[in-house]
């Protein structure tokens, strides 16, 4: 997912074993998409650091409107801080 990708409205990247780098690319890339919605990040490994870095985006990106981040290893504050975030910009509706 770069800016420059034609326009998109999902993609599925599921069980990559991103970790909180690929999150934090993710987190860039993001900030200048305005096409995607939907979101699939299932099974990364991300944790509340790539939480964190991905919530930063969502400020920035009005148009992702579904988010899946089962099986992520995203505890409590993660967990807590992308809810706050949701609830906060109302764009994410599902994750």
């Amino acid at each position: 997912m770069l800016p420059s990708d034609p326009p998109n409205l999902a993609k599925a990247l599921k069980t990559n074993s991103i970790g909180s780098s690929g999150a934090l690319a993710l987190s860039k890339a993001l900030t200048t998409n305005s096409t995607l919605t939907i979101l699939n990040l299932a099974g990364n490994s991300i944790g509340d650091n790539g939480a964190w870095v991905l919530s930063e985006a969502f400020y920035i990106n009005s148009t992702l409107i579904i988010l899946h981040l089962e099986n992520n290893r995203i505890g409590d504050n993660g967990t807590q801080l992308l809810l706050e975030v949701s609830q906060a910009i109302r764009c994410l509706t599902g994750y």
